[in-house]
């Protein structure tokens, strides 16, 4: 394991697609900004152990994209 310490708005690589940028550190939580391919995914541990929330997320997607596509077709 790699083991890096950052500072609010420092940057880390990954390869020449991938961006992990520190956005803020605040009473104790760190918030990540992620700069990647949309092909490739990027899900908090939690939901991974969580096979129905991921599901779940998955299901609203699709319908999210299906009411897309109805108003495409109307227009």
């Amino acid at each position: 394991m790699l083991v890096l310490t950052r500072k609010a708005d420092q940057k880390i690589r990954i390869g020449d697609n991938i961006e992990i940028v520190v956005l803020r550190i605040q009473e104790g939580q760190v918030s990540l900004g992620f700069t990647a391919p949309k092909e490739l995914e990027i899900v908090r541990e939690e939901l991974l152990a969580n096979p129905t929330e991921k599901s779940r997320k998955k299901k609203n997607e699709n319908r999210q994209d299906g009411l897309e596509l109805a108003k495409d077709i109307k227009s």
